[in-house]
């Protein structure tokens, strides 16, 4: 129990951008005096790593996962998604979940000028729709997966530390790209698909959305492609 407790406390340790920043650094190696490279270039490769990062684990992780509640306005269906959205998990009204549908299917199928509490509902642009036209005062419960927010000096990177290596691997391969140097970029490139096929196995048992296994064929793809 102790040593599961340690393990714990050791997986929540994040990364500074000042962390982040020195291991690309270090990673790197060929701008020792910050003169092909400046902070904000670095700061650019690091939160591009993230974003890609995210988009690879088809932010199904942990971190990426929110919920959050809408009251509805009666006669009005439309409503603004959160800033952070990336896409829809589910909408639950009164424990229920609602019926996912399209603008299209449901013009088709339904009665859209009825008033009710809602059952149906699509997304349209960066809007949540939902049908029938709610009557009254409801409250709806959405669970989304979110970008996570840029890295900055007041903001930490919110994965594991065990996520550094591929953060760095990924920024120098940006970096590395930026001055065509291709022998390094094609190299950095690799190794993070190697981290992220580690990542992958590390925390496969873990408690999250495991939508992420969709991603592994196609993980394995691309090693492949990289070792012939």
């Amino acid at each position: 129990m102790i040593i599961t407790s340690y393990l714990l406390i050791i997986n929540l340790i994040m990364s500074s951008l000042t962390t982040l920043r020195t291991k690309v650094r270090n990673e790197i190696k060929i701008d020792p005096n910050w003169k092909v490279w400046s902070n904000d270039v670095i700061d650019f490769s690091i939160n591009g790593a993230y974003d890609k990062i995210q988009s690879d684990w088809n932010y199904a992780r942990r971190e990426n996962q929110e919920n959050t509640t809408y009251t509805t306005i009666s006669w009005t269906q439309e409503y603004n998604l959160p800033s952070d959205f990336i896409k829809l998990d589910l909408v639950r009204y009164n424990w229920q979940e609602l019926v996912r549908t399209t603008k299209k299917e449901l013009k088709k199928t339904y009665d859209t000028f009825s008033n009710w509490a809602p059952y149906y509902y699509y997304i349209f642009w960066t809007k949540l729709w939902v049908d029938p036209t709610p009557d009254n005062s409801w409250t709806l419960d959405l669970d989304y997966y979110k970008r996570l927010p840029t890295i900055t000096e007041l903001q930490d990177s919110l994965f594991p530390d065990s996520f550094d290596l591929a953060i760095v691997k990924y920024a120098s391969y940006l970096l590395f790209s930026q001055i065509r140097n291709d022998n390094q970029s094609n190299l950095k490139y690799q190794w993070y698909w190697l981290e992220i096929s580690r990542l992958l196995t590390d925390y496969i048992f873990d408690d999250y959305n495991m939508s992420f296994w969709i991603q592994r064929s196609s993980w394995m793809t691309r090693e492949n492609v990289l070792d012939n």
